[in-house]
């Protein structure tokens, strides 16, 4: 095919990704489109029609048993677009939206949402995507938030999207899904080597298979006096297995008394897409600048800005263990699960659904965790 018929066919695609909400123009002059009307009708008895001209609609349940003033939002590439305020005497709604993401935005009377001068999002990921939901309701449920805790951000119960959502990923990422997941606490950031450090020093002895100390690549060093630390600290830990990962969850268990644990996949990806149901961490349109990503080069946790949630590095930096197999019933070998890309790759392979398989007792460069728990 001629380069200029490639061309005019690759517009084409672009302008039907655009029409439909899948990529954006990334410029700070743009203004939002206007929000549509929504319908007076009592939502007691029936639903609200947010958009009366969408052709295929979706059904969207919340319930705010908490009475709290909340927002729906529509996610329209990296614009949220106000769809309705939800009355904070009403605590049942049921509206009829056009298929697509949402957000449900709580305001509450105390400022929960904070750790020292950091912000981060109240809100409930709303995925009304009819195609997945067929004539069944997407439900969100307002629950009241935990107390702050340094170091972890909540991400609360509700539906997730799961899975490549545009017709791009790979076989295990399909069908896209939408699974209910629990409220949990995930880290902030991935284990340092200065967290790293502190568990090894807390051994009587070091398991070989959980980090590879000889390596170039690992910033650990072991003392005469049999004690661990790093001459990069606040890098992530990394040329970890995944034997390695858990014995470090194993220990901050032992530590607290409060399990701590790896991830599954539903629950990471949906804390790395945040309540906007993002492609990336940082959003649905590819920016180099704004994640560790085509760098070549491990960099410090907390470079570059949060998600919505609070979470640093969800996007690029270094690909983190999952607690969960990649295909079960696949390759007995390599099939435990890494999610979140790493500073070698590029958009196509730093998706949010984007899934890697490897052994568990790999130690690379570029691998490395971050600590989940649950909220009791």
């Amino acid at each position: 095919m001629p380069w200029f018929g490639f061309n005019r066919i690759l517009c084409v695609v672009l302008v039907a990704m655009l029409i439909n909400g899948i990529v954006g123009c990334d410029t700070q002059n743009s203004k939002p489109p206007t929000a549509p009307e929504s319908n007076s009708a009592n939502e007691s008895t029936s639903p609200t029609v947010i958009h009366p001209f969408g052709v295929q609609t979706a059904r969207l349940m919340i319930e705010n048993p908490t009475g709290l003033p909340a927002t729906l939002y529509r996610v329209e590439a990296n614009q949220l677009v106000e769809a309705k305020k939800l009355e904070p005497q009403e605590t049942h709604h049921l509206f009829v939206v056009p298929s697509g993401f949402y957000s449900v935005n709580v305001q509450r009377t105390e400022d929960t949402n904070s750790v020292g001068d950091r912000q981060f999002a109240d809100a409930y990921p709303a995925p009304a995507i009819s195609s997945i939901l067929g004539s069944e309701p997407v439900k969100i449920e307002i629950t009241e938030a935990p107390a702050p805790q340094s170091g972890w951000c909540w991400i609360p119960a509700g539906p997730a999207v799961v899975g490549d959502t545009l017709g791009v990923g790979a076989e295990n990422e399909r069908p896209a899904r939408i699974e209910y997941v629990a409220a949990f606490w995930l880290a902030e950031t991935e284990v340092t080597n200065d967290q790293y450090a502190q568990f090894l020093s807390a051994q009587s002895s070091v398991d070989e298979k959980w980090i590879d100390l000889e390596s170039m690549k690992c910033r650990i060093q072991k003392s005469e006096e049999g004690e661990f630390s790093s001459d990069a600290p606040e890098l992530p830990v990394v040329m970890v297995s995944f034997y390695g990962a858990r014995a470090y969850c194993d220990w901050l268990t032992q530590e607290t008394g409060q399990t701590h644990r790896l991830p599954v996949e539903a629950e990471w990806e949906k804390a790395a897409r945040g309540p906007n149901s993002n492609i990336f961490a940082y959003g649905n349109i590819y920016r180099q600048s704004l994640a560790n990503q085509e760098s070549g080069k491990l960099k410090m946790v907390k470079s570059y800005q949060p998600n919505a949630y609070g979470l640093y590095d969800m996007t690029g930096n270094v690909f983190e263990w999952m607690a969960n197999q990649n295909n079960p019933n696949g390759d007995a070998i390599f099939d435990q699960s890494l999610r979140g890309g790493s500073f070698v790759l590029d958009g196509m392979y730093l998706r949010n659904s984007f899934r890697m398989r490897q052994s568990k007792s790999v130690m690379t460069d570029d691998i490395g965790f971050r600590v989940a728990k649950d909220l009791n």
